[in-house]
C-alpha cells in the first residue's frame, strides 16, 4: 500500500488497520510523510481476500476509513 501526501506540510501517520473477510492486520506505522513525499507498506494477503479491505488509519489530522480494492491475483 503507498500513501501520496500531495498536500502542503507533513501528516503523521500513527497506525493502520486493514480489514477483510475474517482477517486483519495492524500495522504499527509510526511515521511522518513529507508534503510532496510518499510512504509504502507492503505485506501478504491471505488467499481468501478477493474483493477489497477496508483500511482505518489514525493520522496527525484525524482517522481516515476507506475501502481499497484488491488487485487481481
Amino acid at each position: 500500500m503507498r500513501l501520496d501526501n500531495e498536500g502542503s506540510r507533513y501528516l503523521r501517520v500513527k497506525s493502520l488497520t486493514l480489514e477483510g473477510a475474517n482477517w486483519r492486520k495492524d500495522i504499527n506505522a509510526g511515521t511522518r510523510v513529507l508534503a510532496g513525499a510518499w510512504r509504502q507498506w507492503t505485506f501478504d494477503l491471505p488467499p481468501q481476500l478477493t474483493r477489497s479491505l477496508r483500511v482505518k488509519a489514525e493520522t496527525s489530522d484525524g482517522p481516515v476509513t476507506f475501502e481499497w480494492p484488491i488487485p487481481a491475483r
